[in-house]
């Protein structure tokens, strides 16, 4: 089975560096998702250049997000945000900063 747009179906480092816009609508309030160390993490659905993608914020980000819109993840579906690739302790990341 092709698994391309399973592949597109999440906002990783190279779909925000092919992102003309390089900006993202919140559409859902987030659920809890297992990841693959056993860590539970909040997953959202996001509009990115007319596609809804999945997004799981890091830490530095959703403090940017709680900070701007508030605690409550409700309060952002509808709010945008812009996001560019940067270095979270050494690593490559999404940074995420509230418009």
């Amino acid at each position: 089975m092709d698994m391309t747009k399973y592949l597109e179906s999440t906002v990783t480092l190279d779909v925000v560096r092919s992102s003309p816009t390089k900006s993202i609508v919140f559409v859902s309030a987030g659920v809890e998702k297992p990841m693959q160390d056993g860590k539970m993490k909040p997953s959202f659905v996001v509009d990115m250049d007319g596609k809804q993608l999945n997004y799981i914020p890091n830490k530095t980000t959703i403090k940017r997000l709680a900070a701007a819109y508030g605690k409550d993840s409700g309060q952002w579906v509808g709010k945008t945000m812009k996001v560019e690739c940067g270095l979270v302790n050494q690593k490559d990341a999404i940074l995420g900063t509230p418009q």
